[in-house]
C-alpha cells in the first residue's frame, strides 16, 4: 500500500480512516442509546456483563481497551444509578465482583435493539459480503493487536 506513496496524506492512512470511522460509529451508538439514558460505554459494559465476558472492572477495562481507572469511575456511577451491583469476593478487599441489577437486565434487550439499529445504519448500502468481510477483517485485526 505504501510502496507507491512513501508519505501519504493523513486522510489516506488506514489508521486515520479507522479513527474517523470510529467517531462516526460511536456517535451513531450514542444517538440510538440516548433514549435509554445511556452512553455507549455504559451500554457496552452492561452487554459485556450480560454476555459473561467480564465480571470485574479490570476485565471490563481490558475488553473495552480503556484505562481501568476510567472504567472504575463509570462503574461507580452505574452502581449509584442502580444498574450495577458491586461486591467483594473472598479476603482480597481490592477484588470487586460485578453483577447487573435487575433494572439493567431488563434494559439489555433495549440496548441490543439500539445496537442493532446503529449497526444496520453503519452497513447500510454495503453488500452483505462486504459487510461480512469488513467484520472478519476487523475481528482479525483486533485479535492480532490484542496479543501481548
Amino acid at each position: 500500500m505504501y510502496d507507491s506513496c512513501p508519505d501519504p496524506k493523513l486522510s489516506e492512512r488506514p489508521g486515520f480512516r479507522l479513527y474517523r470511522l470510529s467517531q462516526t460509529v460511536r456517535a451513531s451508538y450514542a444517538t440510538h442509546l440516548a433514549p435509554l439514558g445511556l452512553g455507549p460505554v455504559e451500554a457496552w459494559i452492561l452487554m459485556l456483563m450480560r454476555d459473561g465476558a467480564a465480571r470485574q472492572p479490570g476485565e471490563l477495562a481490558k475488553a473495552l481497551g480503556m484505562d481501568p481507572g476510567g472504567v472504575t469511575r463509570m462503574i461507580k456511577r452505574m452502581a449509584a444509578s442502580g444498574l450495577v451491583r458491586r461486591s467483594r469476593r473472598g479476603d482480597d478487599l481490592r477484588s470487586v465482583h460485578l453483577e447487573m441489577a435487575p433494572k439493567a437486565q431488563d434494559l439489555t434487550l433495549k440496548i441490543a435493539a439500539a445496537v442493532e439499529r446503529a449497526e444496520r445504519e453503519f452497513v447500510e448500502g454495503m453488500a452483505f459480503q462486504d459487510a461480512t468481510l469488513l467484520d472478519r477483517l476487523l475481528s482479525e485485526r483486533l485479535e492480532r493487536t490484542a496479543r501481548p
